[in-house]
């Protein structure tokens, strides 16, 4: 997407790289911090359950972080050898994810692309498109819902 806008305002090559890199890694931060959010959130912030990613087997960062790990692993395995896990394995699946140390691991991942996509902004001609670009980032990483 901001490719295309940097193509638009004809910017040279190096400028829509780094919008295009931009995007990717601020989009891969987004979506770490949603998955997170999905498990540690508090659903009164989220206005959902923190156990319905799991509980609908949404293939998440945190699961996929989970399967890497032994333990973990086959506790998730077992509660998603059924189509529908019991309530009881969802709540086993958050604790495993938790007990490894999965939270912590999803919001680093978070942050490093987030800092990833702020050092891309160095790129970007203009002060008032790198501020902006910063800000608007910042919004859709650094949020509890």
């Amino acid at each position: 997407c901001g490719a295309i806008a940097a193509l638009a305002a004809g910017r040279d090559r190096a400028t829509v790289d780094a919008f295009q890199r931009w995007g990717v890694s601020i989009g891969l931060a987004f979506q770490a911090q949603d998955d997170y959010l999905g498990i540690w959130g508090d659903s009164a912030e989220t206005g959902k359950s923190n156990t319905n990613d799991i509980a609908r087997r949404k293939k998440s960062l945190p699961l996929l972080l989970g399967l890497a790990e032994p333990g973990t692993r086959d506790v998730i395995l077992r509660a998603f050898a059924n189509e529908q896990p019991e309530e009881l394995e969802v709540v086993a699946v958050a604790a495993a994810l938790a007990d490894a140390g999965i939270g912590d691991r999803s919001l680093s991942m978070a942050r490093a692309f987030q800092a990833e996509a702020e050092s891309l902004l160095q790129a970007v001609p203009g002060e008032a498109a790198r501020t902006g670009l910063l800000s608007m980032g910042r919004l859709l990483v650094d949020r509890e819902r």
